[in-house]
């Protein structure tokens, strides 16, 4: 297609859109005529189609249309405000009988009949208004992108642990469940959700969903209600890892996998999901916080908390003997949705002790330090809220990679003193994911 060819096709596009209905095959060659008259190597192509597009939209619109033979003056002195005339168009409705009048400075003698018209195109557009055009035609030009992570270790659980929060603040403070960015993100126009890694849950779609709760006014919305924002293929971790490596000596103690592949399905947003994309109709102008919920995919899935606090021993009994092993029973005072009914009983493989005390420290000062250093590999889940640890299937602190039984003959059997509150932490249970935002740059 010939230059020429190229800008009549472009300055009839955008004058049909300004009109909004079709052009006549008159109006058509009068566009094609104007093409040749101002086509000029001296003159930018682009500023060349809006204005010969703006010109023959007005004229189209005037009355002398209806009778040509009367050459038409026009003198017009009033500023040219292209961005707001553009805006006007665009936010305003148009239709047959109420047309929008394009105001432009310019001094023309116009002659229908023999296509006669003198005017410059030069000089008609400020920095700004190119910017506001360049804006409207390639808005891409205008987005930026933020990055957040998101970290179950400081989240807030709701629902049943269904719901993960975090609150959104615009500075690098930090707060007990923040994530944070170093400048504001609003005008959100697409997010990106990376593939993220969780407990393991039952589907037999072999799907999850994803949604961001804050904007879930524009998401999918699945037979049963459930919105969501991405699909992702669930990945199990597990194959074809070899998950006993922890537990590969004469040493070890029962079955302790690799936590941090055992028992975990990675939400896989690869190309078949769109990368985890989701592209919004309007921009999300503002949000405070995020939460996030996974679906199995019809359905929310709790998921297990890396951290719980204030959990207590309701009793100890460390026994020194071989393959007599005593139990330490937990409380955790709160749900850890962790399966332990039959037929998936559930095991804990990696459950780490922080904060532990008594009030007789010196008496106890060996089952302190002895619980508050080791990693503890196997956990038999009681019910809801309490885990029975094995003390001596344990993981002794530095590099070594196994599971062993650890027998200790000078270790009290039990506490003298009324233990304190602890932390537990789950390894394997923390949940990293991070998110891309879009957005549209505030100063463009």
């Amino acid at each position: 297609m010939s230059d020429s060819k190229q800008l009549v096709q472009r300055v009839g596009v955008f004058s049909s859109g300004l009109l909004k209905r079709p052009l006549t095959q008159a109006q058509k060659r009068y566009i094609q005529q104007q093409v040749l008259l101002y086509n000029s190597p001296d003159v930018d192509k682009s500023e060349l189609v809006m204005r010969l597009a703006l010109d023959v939209t007005e004229s189209f619109t005037e009355a002398f249309m209806a009778k040509p033979e009367y050459p038409l003056q026009i003198k017009q002195e009033d500023p040219f405000d292209l961005h707001g005339m553009l805006s006007e168009i665009i936010m305003k409705p148009v239709g047959k009988d109420d047309m929008i009048r394009i105001r432009k400075p310019r001094e023309i003698t116009q002659d229908l009949r023999w296509g006669q018209d003198q005017y410059n195109l030069k000089g008609g557009f400020t920095r700004e208004s190119l910017l506001a055009v360049k804006g409207i035609f390639t808005p891409e030009n205008n987005h930026k992108k933020a990055y957040l992570t998101l970290d179950s270790s400081v989240a807030e659980f709701l629902e049943g642990n269904t719901k993960l929060r975090w609150d959104y603040i615009s500075t690098l403070t930090e707060t007990p469940t923040s994530t944070n960015s170093t400048s504001k993100i609003r005008d959100v126009v697409e997010i990106r959700i990376y593939s993220m890694v969780v407990n393991k849950f039952n589907s037999p779609m072999q799907r999850s969903t994803i949604l961001i709760e804050e904007f879930a006014a524009q998401a999918f919305v699945a037979p049963n209600g459930r919105r969501f924002h991405t699909v992702g293929l669930l990945n199990d971790l597990d194959i074809p890892t070899d998950i006993r490596a922890r537990a590969a000596s004469v040493a070890a103690v029962g079955f302790a996998p690799d936590v941090t592949m055992h028992d975990k399905y990675e939400l896989l947003s690869g190309f078949r999901f769109n990368e985890g994309r989701f592209k919004f109709a309007q921009p999300i102008t503002t949000f405070d916080s995020i939460t996030i919920s996974v679906g199995d995919p019809f359905e929310k899935v709790p998921i297990r908390k890396y951290i719980i606090n204030n959990c207590t021993f309701e009793s100890i009994n460390y026994r020194p003997f071989l393959f007599s092993f005593g139990v330490f029973v937990m409380n955790c005072n709160e749900d850890h949705y962790i399966p332990w009914t039959i037929p998936t009983p559930g095991q804990v493989y990696s459950l780490k002790i922080s904060g532990f005390t008594t009030d007789q420290p010196v008496a106890d000062a060996r089952l302190i330090e002895y619980i508050n250093t080791m990693e503890f590999t196997h956990g038999e889940v009681t019910d809801d809220q309490r885990i029975t640890i094995i003390p001596q299937s344990v993981r002794q602190p530095g590099d070594g990679p196994l599971t062993n039984q650890f027998i200790n003959f000078d270790m009290p059997n039990t506490l003298v003193g009324n233990p304190s509150t602890f932390t537990v932490r789950f390894d394997g249970y923390r949940i990293i994911t991070n998110i891309e935002f879009t957005y549209i740059d505030p100063d463009s």
